[in-house]
């Protein structure tokens, strides 16, 4: 392994030790059958490699995705939907508009103002003709999302880390 990505990988753990153990956790879960058949067999070259593997995994899903803080500054209803509100959103000295399913759980007035987390580095897509440029994080179903917001004030376009 380069020194590179072994210092990558120390300073990682260093950083953020309890995200690096819920990932590699939730990697084991995932793939964990093989590397216990490896174990199992005593077969620590194919081990120490799947291993390897999954770690590197883990940072690619950690990387991927890029969220950030945006807030909101218009919100319109989008024709012919119940569900979708377009939103008009600030982050930073950037602007953006995304699409967002949470027209049964949320009016548009009630939207404007609020900071919330979106994922920022999204392909566009369109819906229902209207394209949207990232994705807003919210948990519960679709007929009742909840907005994750963050807990204080904080500067629009703020990475979340």
């Amino acid at each position: 392994m380069s020194t590179e990505i072994q210092f990558f990988l120390l300073s990682l753990i260093i950083q953020y030790p309890l995200t690096f153990l819920i990932l590699l956790a939730w990697s084991f879960i995932i793939k964990g059958a093989a590397l216990l058949r490896a174990f199992e067999r005593k077969e620590r070259g194919w081990f120490i490699a799947l291993l390897l593997i999954n770690a590197v995994g883990i940072l690619e899903v950690y990387y991927l995705y890029t969220m950030k803080v945006a807030k909101i500054k218009e919100a319109i209803r989008v024709e012919k939907s119940e569900k979708l509100i377009k939103l008009q959103l600030e982050l930073g000295e950037e602007s953006r508009q995304i699409v967002a399913g949470i027209g049964k759980a949320y009016r548009p007035d009630e939207l404007i103002g609020k900071e919330i987390i979106i994922v920022a580095n999204l392909a566009p897509r369109a819906l229902m003709g209207v394209e949207s440029h990232g994705m807003l994080l919210a948990a519960g179903g679709a007929e009742n999302p909840v907005l994750l917001t963050p807990e204080k004030k904080i500067e629009s376009g703020a990475k979340v880390k």
